[in-house]
């Protein structure tokens, strides 16, 4: 199966690509959601999976960035 017809297709794909997208450091929840809601999912599921795609990097930015930076 090819994945861009999967991220696009169905809603659980829609779903994925929107955590995908939010996560992304300058789009984030402000185009998540847009992004979300014009693949074809609701408004409150384009909203859940920006919440989630934008808290999901969190605990590893904690874990690392002392690494990083020092």
């Amino acid at each position: 199966m090819d994945i861009m017809r999967w991220l696009t297709e169905g809603p659980v794909g829609e779903f994925c690509f929107t955590i995908l997208v939010s996560m992304v450091p300058i789009v984030e929840l402000r185009g998540g959601i847009p992004f979300g809601v014009a693949l074809g999912l609701p408004v409150w599921a384009a909203y859940l999976a920006a919440i989630i795609g934008n808290i999901l990097p969190v605990p590893f930015i904690l874990v690392y960035i002392r690494r990083i930076f020092f």
